[in-house]
């Protein structure tokens, strides 16, 4: 059995802060909801909404 190819994603976005809840967990579900243009649902437990602008305009 050899070895495989390591994993490579397709892109790679750089960014100041992810977005995250009042208890500093990142909220990976608004993270891919925005990269793949979803819609976002609740977000009432986000403390810092500035970061999704900044992932949108990280595209």
């Amino acid at each position: 059995m050899g070895l495989r190819k390591p994993f490579r994603p397709r892109e790679v976005l750089f960014v100041d802060e992810f977005p995250k809840t009042q208890s500093g967990k990142i909220i990976r579900r608004a993270v891919q909801a925005t990269y793949t243009g979803e819609d976002l649902g609740d977000m009432s437990s986000i403390d810092n909404p500035d970061a999704l602008e900044r992932l949108e305009n990280a595209r």
